[in-house]
């Protein structure tokens, strides 16, 4: 009897390893197909994301087009021709194109979206320094009574440059 038992311990194993793996395959399949379908959708969303993003800045903004693709295991989301519309500067920080890549395997792991990695094309900003700080001209000193975040990438983009 005992070495019964002992021979089918391995096939349970078995068994269980591989309804196991057939259940993360499955998981990974349904979670691979939602964030494809998303997306794909991503550009409808254009005008809600002029909004979102204009609301964050507390400055108009204008995205000309939205594209998305879906390279191997890498969904990425394009954003062409950013610009910051103010009838009060006289130059406008733009962006040729914004392209954000999605980390699927971090995105797994952490169970939310993780960015991989973002490539910005055509950058066009003016900064000005003003009492030892730095600023992009175009976006508000304060946003909604704080300072803004921008002032920080300004400072590291001018780290960077000089």
């Amino acid at each position: 009897m005992s070495t019964s038992r002992a021979s089918l311990w391995p096939k349970r194993f078995l068994r269980l390893l591989w309804r196991t793996t057939v259940l993360i395959a499955c998981l990974l399949s349904i979670y691979t197909i939602t964030i494809r379908f998303a997306i794909e959708t991503f550009p409808n969303y254009r005008s809600d994301l002029e909004r979102w993003i204009s609301a964050t800045l507390d400055v108009p903004v204008t995205i000309e087009a939205v594209s998305s693709q879906w390279d191997w295991l890498r969904p990425s989301i394009t954003l062409h021709d950013i610009k910051i519309n103010s009838e009060s500067m006289e130059v406008s920080p733009e962006l040729s194109e914004l392209r954000i890549q999605l980390n699927i395997l971090a995105s797994v792991l952490s169970l939310e979206p993780k960015l991989g990695h973002f490539n910005l094309t055509g950058l066009k900003f003016v900064v000005e320094k003003k009492q030892d700080k730095l600023r992009l001209v175009g976006l508000p000193t304060e946003t909604r009574g704080r300072v803004a975040n921008h002032e920080v990438v300004t400072a590291q983009i001018w780290q960077f440059v000089n």
